[in-house]
């Protein structure tokens, strides 16, 4: 996958400028499109996908009670929640000073050695670490290393941290970062994502005379629907004062901070996180740990995921004010448009309470059905068998006052519609069913007014109670199975009927009205 680079030619330069500046846009391309090795690189690496899924549980990220740059042997206490420890990383990142200069860093955490990773600077063109260690540098030699932690991690406990460094590198740590998987079966489901990596967003200079104004970090995969997501990145080397951006799924049509350096900032505060200076590490700490969960303009994060696509954000080391195609910078020089270097090096997002919701705004016909008309007082996983119109399905996709109308015909059957979803999940936690709408009789009132909600159990081949009233007013039906899930799905699908109380005869007929209906699972 190729990531986005945004790369821009003062106005003045000349065509031979140009042939050299193309070909480090060709030679930027391909280092994203490489995978992630141990070794240097000025533009650095793509902060990607290293763990992802879900769990009963929750996603940890600290620095514990210190960072920024400090000589070493830097040490930080981290007090860890608890639970069982599925998946852990320890992160150090480490100055080079410059990066032809090698070194090494040692960690230890609780007292346990994660290994002695040798800092090998723009020379070491094929390191080899061990035991799922990753070490990533960028830059005029800013160090990003990643050790595996799982099994060395103390639940419910304090947790030390201790980094070492020696060589010809300065040696000063940032900061020590853990990222921590764990399940803990009090708490709710949780969809997460771990990227990390180090990509070095810079101005031009003599020795890369380019620049490398954004990069894009994904999420892919589909993402549930929750009740709070949460960003937390991670920076190093960003400076207070010097502007620089993050967006969350921001849309790539017009002026938008897609691809454009001089995006209109007032029209995409939804997307936008913090304001203009989000890596402001103050008193030379150069770290910054920032944490999301709503926009600039207070809309919940969790309304900006995406449900149906790969989501994304887009780290922008400043934005294009006076619009002459370039983001001016320069190191620790103040009134710019941009940093001269910020390095995004880890990005998490959680979403809690996860569910997947089935109703008809999407996918009506294709992997949702329903069916109208009238049943008998047994009916079948297949009745009623009348399919609904494309009219009737926009109907029923959102709870309004448009709705699908059914009255009987035969005597002795009742009003009904039967919905079937089909389930993506292959084992869930549990099926919660809503049913907006109208059952009535009209000429007799008690029991002869109002529904029942059903869903199919295949095992037993009947339908289940979910829901009932006697009323002939429109409400809000809801009900929900938590055990022997796998009874109520078959071949992946889901059936749900709703009918009228009273069957039709003497005293008239049966009326059904749907309004919504939705199915939530809960992975």
């Amino acid at each position: 996958m190729i990531e986005l680079v945004t790369l821009v030619i003062k106005k003045e330069d000349s065509n031979m400028k140009k042939l050299e500046l193309l070909t480090a846009v060709l030679a930027s391309l391909l280092i994203f499109t490489m995978p992630a090795m141990a070794q240097w690189q000025f533009d650095g690496w793509e902060v990607k996908t290293m763990e992802t899924g879900s769990i009963k549980g929750d996603i940890f990220v600290s620095h514990g009670n210190n960072s920024g740059l400090s000589a070493p042997p830097f040490t930080t206490y981290t007090d860890v929640p608890g639970g069982s420890a599925v998946w852990g990383r320890l992160y150090v990142g480490v100055w080079g000073g410059t990066q032809d200069r090698t070194g090494w860093v040692n960690t230890t955490l609780n007292g346990a050695s994660l290994g002695n990773v040798t800092l090998g600077g723009t020379g070491d063109t094929n390191p080899t670490y061990s035991g799922g260690t990753n070490a990533y540098s960028s830059g005029n030699g800013v160090w990003w290393v990643s050790y595996n932690a799982t099994n060395n991690v103390t639940m419910n406990a304090q947790n030390t941290a201790t980094a070492r460094t020696g060589g010809t590198i300065d040696g000063r740590v940032y900061a020590i970062v853990l990222a921590l998987v764990y399940q803990n079966t009090s708490l709710p489901e949780v969809q997460y994502w771990i990227n990390e990596g180090n990509v070095n967003l810079h101005y031009n200079s003599s020795a890369f005379p380019y620049v490398l104004d954004s990069n894009f970090t994904w999420f892919n995969g589909s993402a549930y629907s929750s009740t709070e997501a949460r960003l937390n990145a991670v920076y190093l080397t960003g400076s207070s004062g010097e502007p620089d951006y993050l967006y969350f799924n921001p849309p790539s049509a017009g002026n938008s901070p897609y691809g454009n350096m001089a995006w209109d900032i007032s029209a995409y505060r939804r997307y936008q996180l913090d304001g203009s200076d989000v890596a402001d590490a103050s008193n030379g700490s150069y770290f910054d740990f920032e944490s999301f969960t709503s926009t600039n303009d207070s809309t919940a994060l969790k309304d900006t995921v995406n449900t149906s696509a790969n989501n994304y954000a887009i780290f922008w080391r400043g934005h294009d004010d006076n619009s002459d195609g370039w983001i001016s910078a320069g190191f620790q020089v103040s009134g710019l448009e941009g940093e001269a270097y910020v390095h995004p090096v880890l990005a998490v997002l959680k979403l809690t309470n996860i569910t997947h919701v089935y109703d008809f705004s999407t996918g009506a016909g294709v992997n949702k059905w329903a069916y109208r008309y009238q049943v008998g007082a047994n009916p079948t996983a297949n009745d009623p068998s009348t399919v609904f119109t494309a009219v009737q399905y926009a109907n029923i996709s959102v709870d309004d006052d448009l709705k699908v109308n059914d009255v009987t015909t035969t005597n002795g059957n009742y009003a009904a519609h039967r919905f079937n979803f089909s389930i993506a999940e292959s084992a869930p936690e549990k099926i919660n069913v809503t049913w907006i709408g109208r059952g009535y009789r009209g000429a007799v009132g008690g029991q002869d007014e109002g529904a029942t909600l059903y869903i199919y159990n295949f095992t037993s081949g009947t339908y289940e109670q979910l829901a009932s009233t006697t009323l002939d007013t429109e409400v809000t039906l809801t009900g929900e199975k938590t055990s022997s899930i796998s009874s109520y799905i078959n071949s992946g699908n889901a059936t749900v009927l709703v009918k009228q109380n009273y069957p039709h005869g003497l005293q008239g007929a049966s009326y059904i009205e749907t309004d919504y209906v939705r199915l939530v699972v809960t992975p």
